[in-house]
């Protein structure tokens, strides 16, 4: 699954922002984003990660959808997706942490709309 995943992802992120004919694109690029989650957070085997995914991913998805999801918005999320499954593909839990948390803060940052640089 990691590696389909890593190949959607990669052409994701190899697309420049108005280069996307319509809006399917932009739906195809949030079901990547979604099924990333659900792998990574199924593969922790984390119940309360998994609880807690389950009670914010609707208002998640559609503050998304409504506010930041844009095609400006999809290379960067997923070139941080890249170097979440990089670190994760190499084994090294710590570089794999500091990736999720660092995409976890800048998603954070655009819902909100406050400046994605940290």
């Amino acid at each position: 699954i990691l590696e389909k995943l890593e190949t959607a992802t990669r052409e994701l992120a190899g697309k420049r922002p108005n280069s996307f004919p319509d809006n399917g694109i932009l739906s195809n690029a949030l079901d990547v984003e979604i099924a990333l989650h659900v792998t990574l957070i199924n593969e922790m085997k984390n119940d309360q990660l998994r609880n807690f995914y389950q009670v914010v991913f609707d208002k998640v998805r559609l503050a998304w959808l409504a506010t930041s999801y844009t095609q400006e918005i999809v290379q960067p999320v997923m070139e941080e997706h890249l170097e979440i499954i990089s670190a994760i593909r190499c084994g090294e839990p710590e570089k794999s942490a500091m990736a999720m948390e660092k995409h976890l803060i800048l998603s954070l940052r655009r819902i909100m709309g406050v400046s994605e640089h940290l």
